[in-house]
């Protein structure tokens, strides 16, 4: 019958590639034989498990296995005697090359310290492993534990990156989507890290104002082949506007207008947030100070209510002149009430 790999890793014969990847990462952490230098069992351990993720892990390997077995897959499929006879049998990648080529180090354990201990003295007290590193002994299990935290996915997650998002009012207005790109760290099989970029495509939200944030949950860098990434936030930055200034949901527009044009009359064009424009038509009226008109639904969307905007508001300023001719007084005091 041979070995069962599903049950060495823990997984059921319908698992995915993912779910394998995590239980090797875990397990072989786990049974390292750095991490269990008193267990003369780890070892062995190690290398069942490092043999059941190798066959699972590649689809043509799997099906095989599936197929004939542990006993058949070693032999291609054919009698053990048959293909011994034929020269036929399978070679498994070395258990410490396998956990470097995942990991991106034979011995990450080890590698946190400085590289190995070749010149540290192992001691025991009791069920504690301990190491001396410069005089100070150090609880193997503990620090081990520290490094890589069994049972966790996030083993060796990088840490999460902030950017920036600048907006502008016409992008909260017309609620487009926005294409950022980053540059992450990516692990290479064969060691180290290179430099990708990464795009992401943001769909600007109702009610978004400065400081909100928008996380990307495993986006960001990777440090080691097939390892977690970090997580990616961007934080909205609104752009200053040359014409309007924002307030909550509404929109501020100054207009001067000069005393002249607030007794007489006067027209002109107020540019929008959707392109487009409102003609102020003031030729009937008298334009008083203090008064501001209000363009309903054209400011900017309510953040509970998608489909409801604020206002668009025109705050005119009317212009005094600094001084007046007296020949100029003396009309206005005739035509005045």
């Amino acid at each position: 019958m041979g070995k069962d790999y599903y049950q060495i890793l823990g997984v059921s014969r319908t698992a995915s590639k993912d779910e394998i990847k995590k239980s090797y990462r875990r397990l072989a952490l786990r049974f390292h034989p750095d991490k269990n230098p008193d267990d003369p069992t780890a070892g062995e351990r190690f290398k069942e498990i490092s043999q059941a993720y190798e066959v699972l892990n590649d689809a043509t390997k799997r099906d095989s296995y599936d197929q004939y077995g542990e006993d058949g897959f070693r032999t291609g499929g054919s009698s053990s005697a048959g293909a011994a006879a034929a020269g036929f049998t399978h070679t498994f990648t070395d258990p410490r090359d396998l956990f470097e080529t995942f990991f991106g180090s034979s011995s990450p354990f080890l590698s946190s310290f400085g590289g190995g201990f070749p010149h540290h003295h192992a001691s025991s007290s009791g069920t504690s492993r301990r190491i001396i590193i410069n005089g100070r002994p150090v609880d193997l299990d503990t620090e081990f534990d520290k490094t890589f935290p069994f049972g966790s996915t996030n083993i060796g997650k990088p840490p999460p990156r902030t950017f920036d998002l600048p907006l502008s009012l016409e992008d909260l207005h017309s609620r487009r989507e926005k294409m950022v790109s980053i540059k992450r760290k990516v692990g290479r099989h064969s060691g180290g890290t290179e430099i990708e970029d990464k795009q992401f495509t943001i769909a600007v939200q109702s009610g978004w104002t400065e400081g909100t944030k928008i996380k990307f949950p495993e986006e960001g860098d990777q440090l080691m082949p097939d390892g977690p990434r970090g997580d990616v936030t961007f934080v909205v930055r609104v752009e200053l506007h040359p014409l309007y200034e924002r307030d909550g949901a509404d929109v501020l527009y100054s207009v001067d207008v000069t005393l002249k044009q607030s007794l007489c009359g006067f027209s002109m064009d107020v540019p929008l947030l959707d392109g487009n424009s409102y003609t102020l038509d003031y030729h009937t009226d008298i334009l008083k100070p203090g008064y501001n008109k209000r363009l309903v639904a054209e400011g900017l969307p309510l953040p509970k209510e998608p489909t409801a905007r604020g206002d668009l508001i025109i705050k005119f300023n009317i212009l005094f002149p600094d001084i007046l001719e007296e020949s100029t007084k003396e009309i206005l005091r005739d035509c005045l009430p």
